[in-house]
């Protein structure tokens, strides 16, 4: 059977999907308290540059809910980049035995592309774009043999994930760069604000891609088996018995 049948070595990273998905739901749970928060700081509820009351108490409060959410907040983003980089690795694995054909992204790459500096902000973007297109179930006119490299790229899920990924953290650590400065109190809540929205955005946007590619490989491993299946057809068995027959 020709190798590119073979889905022998393909692992179905469902579970590890599914955690990964959860844990990005969590994180966007944390947020949104995040955006609760930094709504009450604008308002002047609870401090900010508006506060109503600029006694200790309500400064204390926020104080201590923004240190309770960033504590949550770090033990939920530590879990997600384990669980997803996981997920990332597998999905990669996975596409020799779905048919990929020279792929740029060993599984390695695809991971250590996002701790890559400079360079993650282009190849995490670029390996998933690849694990996106050698994931899509095989079309019903399509033929296996019929897959070359000049195949269609396009994954606009996966660049409204990169994007919105990318002005997250951009506006991330623009808000921690001047949390502390006494002169941007009047602009530190919008700026967190900002950054909890396009967070929450951009978790829903990675749900997508990862449960979308997840349902993807599952159904073209699927199909792939059962081409490959087809092309395994042993011949019919022998007629001894009309042979022996016409010597008769």
């Amino acid at each position: 059977m020709d190798t590119q049948f073979n889905t022998q070595g393909y692992r179905s990273g469902h579970l590890l999907a599914l955690v990964a998905a959860v844990l990005l739901g969590i994180g966007a749970v944390v947020k949104f308290f995040f955006v609760i928060l930094h709504g009450f700081q604008i308002g002047g509820v609870l401090g900010g540059p508006n506060a109503v009351a600029s006694g200790t108490e309500s400064v204390s409060l926020a104080a201590a809910l923004n240190a309770i959410l960033l504590l949550l907040n770090f033990l939920v983003y530590v879990a997600t980049i384990v669980a997803f980089l996981m997920w990332l690795h597998r999905v990669v694995s996975n596409l020799r035995s779905l048919g990929a054909q020279r792929t740029e992204y060993s599984p390695g790459l695809a991971v250590g592309s996002f701790f890559i500096p400079f360079a993650n902000l282009v190849w995490p973007y670029k390996a998933m774009r690849e694990v996106w297109r050698w994931s899509k179930p095989l079309g019903e006119s399509e033929e296996i043999v019929g897959l070359s490299f000049t195949a269609d790229t396009s994954a606009p899920l996966v660049g409204w994930w990169w994007g919105l990924w990318l002005a997250s953290n951009f506006i991330s650590n623009a808000y921690w760069r001047v949390s502390d400065q006494v002169d941007m109190a009047g602009a530190i809540p919008w700026l967190g604000l900002f950054a909890d929205l396009s967070s929450i955005a951009a978790a829903a946007l990675a749900i997508m891609v990862v449960l979308s590619i997840d349902r993807m490989q599952t159904e073209r491993s699927k199909q792939l088996a059962l081409r490959g299946a087809e092309f395994e057809q042993p011949p019919p068995p022998p007629t001894f018995g009309a042979q022996t027959a016409n010597f008769s």
